[in-house]
């Protein structure tokens, strides 16, 4: 019994010093990527969610008939099931380089997956403290934040990163991410975690990492994740009604804020920019054209439509582009029709066992936020709403 208790206790610092340097890791963003082909790559952080999974998997084993309980779950384990026949039926079409990139994709859905469920065993067997999940988040959330203010003040021309594949920018803030729409998704999501902390127990730090957060979002000029944050506010009015004042001023601060945002020479940051409206415009279009009736029924493949395209392109620029930008188009052009069906009742159930203030703001943030960039499936927004959802499912525990 006693070898038990240590070997115990052994599992649980390993844990939770992964989980400590999985923070510090995702707060590096693209700049600890391991780029292996022009079309897919792999990040240090993949490997210690990978170290968690294994640790982790005796406790999951223990939960499992508890977790499968759950109505999202299932949906989930469906969905799942569904992208990975949809994957298979694709050899045949698609050559063996191409279809094998799809599997790295997919096999990085199933670990991420598996590292959600272990995070939710690890909180049910009081291995690790609900709290100490979403604290880690934010740590997470904050460093991006902080970083963006620093890169917007420090190197605000980031115009030469599209020397390596990414997109140039300049007077926004793009962060260790690279991507001011990522940026910005991610640090709303840190901004509403910081909301329910600040709901429980009103701090200075608190106050001023919701500061940071919400300063690096107005920054990225981000104009989705400023809709998806107007969505998250209209929520929380909704649905907490000793919220509405607090609610009534972050609105208010929010668009005065973006109406004094600074206006350097930047295409970027314009507001009423139209460039990136008629690109995703085109990338949608295109995307629904290529919607056949056999893609409909059997899907595509995952990630495998913007692959063979990028594979057989004969420009060897990395590029960093790997799906349409709707999210749910991408997986009606990926799964068909069964994975997008199996997807939306996967976060309506979700959504409806769902009773943090964090989760539920951040899933209506990533939902609305998801029409118009593929942040759904984002590696960092997967990691971070794993441990949303984590810390969530401690509220039955």
């Amino acid at each position: 019994m006693n070898m038990y208790k240590k070997w115990r206790t052994y599992r649980r610092g390993c844990i939770r010093i992964l989980l400590l340097v999985l923070a510090g890791l995702m707060s590096l963003g693209q700049l600890q990527k391991i780029q292996l082909t022009n079309v897919s790559a792999l990040y240090y952080h993949d490997f210690v969610i990978l170290a968690v999974v294994v640790l982790s998997f005796p406790f999951l084993q223990n939960t499992w008939k508890w977790i499968i309980q759950k109505d999202w779950v299932r949906w989930f384990v469906r969905f799942v099931g569904i992208v990975a026949i949809t994957l298979a039926l694709a050899y045949m079409r698609y050559p063996v380089e191409t279809w094998i990139i799809g599997v790295m994709y997919f096999s990085r859905l199933v670990v991420y997956s598996v590292f959600c469920l272990s995070l939710i065993a690890l909180v049910r067997t009081r291995l690790v403290q609900r709290s100490e999940i979403l604290r880690l988040s934010l740590v997470s959330t904050t460093l991006i934040a902080v970083a963006g203010l620093l890169q917007y003040f420090v190197i605000p021309d980031v115009r030469g990163l599209r020397f390596f594949g990414w997109d140039d920018h300049y007077f926004r803030a793009v962060s260790t991410l690279l991507d001011p729409s990522f940026t910005g998704i991610i640090v709303l999501i840190g901004f509403l975690i910081s909301l329910q902390y600040f709901v429980k127990k009103r701090s200075t730090p608190i106050v001023l990492i919701a500061i940071a957060h919400f300063a690096a979002l107005l920054l990225t000029y981000s104009r989705a994740s400023f809709i998806a944050l107007g969505a998250a506010l209209i929520f929380l009015a909704l649905q907490y009604n000793r919220l509405r004042k607090g609610v009534l001023f972050i609105f208010c601060l929010g668009v005065i804020g973006i109406f004094f945002l600074p206006r350097p020479a930047s295409e970027g940051a314009r507001l009423e920019r139209l460039a990136s409206v008629r690109a995703r415009a085109v990338n949608t279009v295109n995307a629904l054209q290529q919607l056949s009736p056999i893609t409909l029924l059997i899907g595509n493949g995952w990630y495998l439509t913007n692959a063979d395209r990028q594979t057989n392109n004969t420009i060897t620029v990395i590029s960093h582009s790997s799906s349409p930008d709707n999210s749910f188009l991408h997986v009606l052009q990926s799964a068909g029709i069964g994975g997008l069906i199996a997807l939306v009742v996967l976060g309506y159930a979700l959504f409806q066992s769902s009773r943090s203030l964090s989760l539920r703001t951040s899933l209506v943030a990533i939902t609305v936020a998801s029409f118009m960039n593929q942040v759904l499936f984002y590696p960092w927004i997967l990691l971070i709403l794993s441990q949303i959802i984590a810390q969530d499912e401690g509220l039955t525990t």
